[in-house]
């Protein structure tokens, strides 16, 4: 009996946990902006279109050019001076990947909040691991061991949003800018 209740409460766990992650987690949402004659509407910071007068205003070498007084930039910057340069999908993949439980693909976009939840949750697993196995009592070692369970089970579910989030580029930065697609 108990043992079908946990197994429901965890499906329900991780349901709620893919939802929170797809539906953007604690990312602000996205507004549309109009810079110069660009418009953007999934992305906070417009790609370009501030005043220029040559490359220079344009985030300095190798950020944008200017092209007839308005900056337009390459790939790997966005803004309006194309000073702001985006995050790389790559790598943000490759620490979800590899170090997704301690948060470092999160706190390399910027998503501080998220990233600390991820690590307390980490820090949960293994308190309620090693508590229950210090316990006297019987049933005070069920709990904590379902307790440490759980978060495992958040863990895994968290780890495999971020690889979807990130391999198919639906994460967005700290800035809300989406990570330079390069995978």
């Amino acid at each position: 009996m108990a043992s079908a209740t946990f197994k429901k409460l965890c499906f329900v766990s991780v349901v709620a946990l893919l939802a929170f992650c797809v539906s953007g987690g604690f990312s602000q949402g996205r507004v549309s902006l109009v810079a110069g004659n660009q418009t953007t509407t999934d992305e906070k910071l417009p790609n370009g279109g501030g005043k220029c007068i040559n490359d220079v205003d344009c985030g300095g070498v190798g950020h944008g050019v200017c092209h007839n007084g308005a900056c337009l930039c390459y790939d790997a910057y966005t803004n309006i001076t194309c000073e702001y340069k985006r995050c790389s999908q790559l790598t943000a993949f490759l620490l979800s990947f590899f170090l997704s439980s301690f948060g470092v693909g999160r706190f390399y976009l910027g998503l501080i909040l998220s990233a600390v939840f991820q690590l307390l949750l980490l820090i949960c697993v293994n308190v309620f691991g090693c508590v229950s196995k210090a316990a006297e009592k019987k049933p005070v070692k069920v709990v904590l061991a379902l307790l440490s369970l759980m978060c495992s089970t958040a863990i895994i579910a968290w780890w495999i949003a971020d690889l979807v989030l990130t391999g198919t580029n639906k994460i967005l930065d700290g800035e809300g800018v989406h990570p330079l697609n390069n995978l």
